[in-house]
């Protein structure tokens, strides 16, 4: 490749080390995508002793796969590894990395040593820029379990978030608890642009075949998220309202660290109460459990929440309540602010008419946002 002007180098190494189709590696799908032609750009992923240099669209694909191929587990990381190494694109030495790029780019969390060293080579030379997701391991740290070993590296990720050239969060809320716990100096350039939700085409909402009233609480179970405060408060409007015809879908992984909270969901399921748990949901699953609900739960702490943004384009409201950025985007088109103890007596039926599923942040916009802050350090 030549040393032409204003190259980025985007590091994807984690994204091949951990396909899992997160909401984090939804950015890194929907950078690639949209990536403007006007900023010349490699997503670089390591390959044996050689760096290998994809195209925007060689990545999409690549970052598509645990999107879009239902593969899974084990087999996800083989089709992952199977892809790249496939690929008939431009490959480097390590050496000829270094010198490749005016600007090098993080754009996922990462604690995996190699990323990080690399990182840390290219600020001593060029400009360098990272996504500020949040610092909820460090303000939460109860909801994280850390591989032993390897705190070292989370400590170094995030000195690295608060040394970059150029940090572009994706909320003010990220941004605020970055520049506060990280002590990020006020003199970097510290940006905010919001992700997108138009990956899910919009959806009119299907007639109900049912008169129960559906709530969905989507996502790991953690206690940021508030899942037994939701719990308590559906035992307590049906205990109190015997007449509500309501019940409540968790969908997502059981909880790693507060396993506490696996267990008072079973107790309440094992007690037949209108309480369903649906664990290991593909994608295409989850999209129709959304379609079918009738409201998308999401209360605690978010650092963003584009799940929130994928149930308004589906048609399907939310309710929301404490930190919750995406929601208070959407706030008054499809996302209503509601206090926990009022959710499940508030008639549903009013929320549908509020949303306005064309106003929901685009990823076209959310890319030329990022781009253009890494044109400026490129100059």
């Amino acid at each position: 490749m030549s040393n032409s002007n204003n190259v980025v180098g985007i590091d994807i190494e984690q994204f091949v080390l951990d396909p899992f189709a997160s909401g984090v590696q939804r950015v890194l799908q929907y950078l690639a995508k949209e990536w403007p032609a006007d900023l010349p750009a490699h997503f670089v992923v390591p390959m044996g002793n050689e760096f290998k240099l994809l195209t925007p669209d060689q990545a999409y694909a690549l970052i598509s796969i645990p999107f879009d191929s239902g593969i899974t587990g084990l087999d996800l990381g083989k089709a992952v590894t199977e892809y790249v190494h496939q690929l008939g694109t431009e490959t480097c030495s390590e050496t000829e990395l270094i010198n490749m790029f005016t600007t090098w780019f993080l754009p996922e969390v990462t604690y995996e040593p190699s990323v990080l060293r690399r990182f840390e080579a290219f600020q001593q030379r060029v400009p360098t820029a990272m996504i500020g997701y949040d610092v909820l391991p460090m303000t939460h740290p109860g909801n994280y379990m850390f591989t032993p070993g390897t705190l070292a590296n989370v400590s170094e990720f995030f000195r690295l978030v608060a040394s970059t050239e150029t940090l572009i969060c994706i909320s003010d809320y990220a941004k605020d608890s970055i520049m506060g716990t990280l002590r990020r100096d006020p003199n970097k350039r510290t940006t905010v642009a919001h992700p997108g939700g138009d990956h899910i085409p919009i959806h009119a909402k299907e007639p109900k075949s049912s008169s129960t009233t559906s709530y969905l609480r989507l996502g790991t179970i953690e206690s940021r998220k508030a899942p037994l405060e939701i719990l308590e408060e559906f035992e307590r409007a049906i205990t109190g309202n015997p007449d509500l015809d309501i019940e409540l879908h968790f969908v997502g992984k059981p909880a790693s660290v507060d396993i506490y909270l696996n267990d008072a969901i079973e107790r309440a399921i094992a007690r037949e109460l209108p309480i369903r748990w649906t664990q290991g949901a593909t994608d295409a699953e989850v999209v129709q459990i959304i379609q079918e609900s009738d409201v998308f739960l999401s209360y605690g702490t978010e650092g963003y929440g584009i799940p929130v943004l994928e149930s308004i384009r589906m048609g399907t409201p939310v309710v929301f309540d404490g930190i919750q950025p995406a929601a208070e985007i959407m706030e008054a088109h499809g996302a209503h602010r509601l206090p926990l103890d009022q959710v499940f007596t508030h008639p549903s039926g009013q929320l549908v008419s509020e949303a306005d599923q064309a106003l929901v942040p685009t990823w076209k916009n959310y890319v030329h946002s990022v781009s253009e802050q890494l044109k400026i350090i490129s100059l």
